[in-house]
């Protein structure tokens, strides 16, 4: 062998090592998992009997709503780049916004096993998300990115941006309504509430309509056939804007709905019926139902007892689902004149601090200081055999023995017997000026 062919072998060897040795880490699994807490609850929403939520990091959470008085979790996906956040459920799929992404599209016709099919890959941050035939309408509010973004996602494996429209930067709502797209945000000057209008009927070549300011800030829109609502009044007047929309290219604003209602928070339309959160003078917050068949003129059906701070909701026959940022909250509404909470659900995350292996066991570093020994031995089904408590900082393991920082000295634990552990000594130091 001479050189030439000598120094090409090397060659090709060190173009493919790092492949060959990728190979491994191409297709990681997760094989196991223990304290599965959610990051948060960020959106949710109900369809085909099934109540999904969205837990930032943790995924989509899946609960069969056959007793709806009840929360029954059947299924969870959480293959998300990102975190999970505002969530369209069309058909046998759930779009799930991720600011590291900008969107995963999952199959859910399993809801026990949902799996995810496809997902775009662009660092936006989408408030809203909504789903008419084959295109997914988003709403950023990001300055430099903001905006409406149409998608085709008629192949679920493929979906791809067709349209990016920026004259909504600050968007924050996106309401699909036959022909048009109304998308409701601030307005750049004044960061009064804002309604922009596009004509979709040919989503690939959307058409901008115009700008519509109203006095007010954060803003929701429904549309109800010629009638729109927005509850963006400002904080002074309660209630919320009644609009005309019978001519897209020209809303009118025709008035202020405030029957029984104080400073109006949040709402969400289901069929024909209005739910509105409201916050009265003294910041009890209610939730209010009020039946819309005849947009023009909404009547009251029954008010909640007052309720710790909640967001956003969806609605299952006579129950509301309620959120906030750590838990969800069902409401019956079985009988108006006397709505009662029936159940309440939170998994709030284990905030791990650190992580140490050493032989058959890993030491768990909880951030409020409780350390956790798991055996390992099996990895596919970790076993907690101890939980100490005490103020564990940094740690490390060497030799059967732990060495931590107590926050005034060091500590040194005998873990000869992972299962009892047993501090030996504790150094404590002086410190000279």
């Amino acid at each position: 062998m001479n050189f030439r062919h000598f120094f090409l072998i090397c060659l090709i060897a060190c173009i493919l090592a790092p492949l060959l040795m990728s190979q491994d880490f191409e297709n990681i699994e997760i094989e196991s998992s223990l304290y599965e807490g959610w990051d948060g609850i960020f959106d949710l929403a109900v369809a085909n009997d099934f109540l999904y939520i969205s837990t930032g990091v943790s995924g989509l959470q899946i609960f069969d709503l056959s007793e709806p008085d009840q929360f029954n979790l059947v299924g969870t996906w959480n293959s998300n780049p990102g975190e999970a956040g505002e969530i369209c459920i069309d058909g046998d799929h759930a779009y799930v916004a991720d600011p590291f992404v900008g969107f995963s599209i999952v199959d859910i016709s399993d809801p026990e096993n949902p799996f995810d099919t496809g997902r775009t890959n662009e660092r936006l941050d989408f408030t809203e998300i909504k789903v008419d035939g084959n295109y997914l309408y988003a709403a950023s509010f990001r300055q430099d990115t903001g905006g409406l973004f149409i998608y085709n996602i008629s192949d679920p494996e493929n979906p791809f941006q067709v349209a990016h429209l920026p004259e909504s930067l600050q968007a924050r709502n996106v309401t699909v309504f036959g022909e048009y797209v109304y998308v409701s945000g601030y307005t750049q000057e004044t960061h009064f509430t804002a309604v922009y209008v596009y004509n979709v009927s040919e989503p690939e070549n959307p058409d901008y309509i115009g700008e519509f300011d109203f006095e007010g800030s954060e803003s929701q829109f429904i549309a109800l056939g010629n009638i729109a609502y927005l509850d963006a009044a400002p904080s002074d007047i309660n209630g919320f804007y009644t609009l005309d929309i019978s001519n897209p290219e020209n809303l009118e604003l025709t008035g202020v709905f405030d029957e029984g209602l104080g400073r109006v928070l949040h709402f969400f339309q289901n069929d024909s019926l209005l739910y509105v959160v409201d916050r009265d003078d003294e910041s009890n917050e209610y939730v209010n139902i009020f039946n819309v068949s005849d947009p023009e003129n909404p009547f009251f059906i029954s008010r909640s007892n007052p309720l710790p701070e909640w967001r956003n909701m969806a609605a299952y026959n006579d129950y509301i689902y309620l959120k906030d940022d750590e838990e969800c909250l069902i409401l019956d509404f079985g009988d108006p004149d006397n709505p009662q909470v029936t159940g309440s659900y939170s998994n709030p995350d284990m905030d791990i601090a650190d992580v140490v292996t050493f032989g058959d066991y890993a030491y768990v570093k909880k951030a409020e200081g409780e350390l956790i020994v798991m055996d390992i031995t099996h990895p596919t089904e970790p076993e907690q055999v101890n939980l100490t408590r005490g103020g564990y900082k940094d740690f490390e393991v060497f030799d059967n023995r732990i060495f931590y920082n107590n926050g005034g000295g060091l500590g040194i634990m005998d873990v000869s017997d992972p299962v009892n552990p047993r501090c030996e000594d504790v150094f404590f130091f002086e410190v000279f000026g």
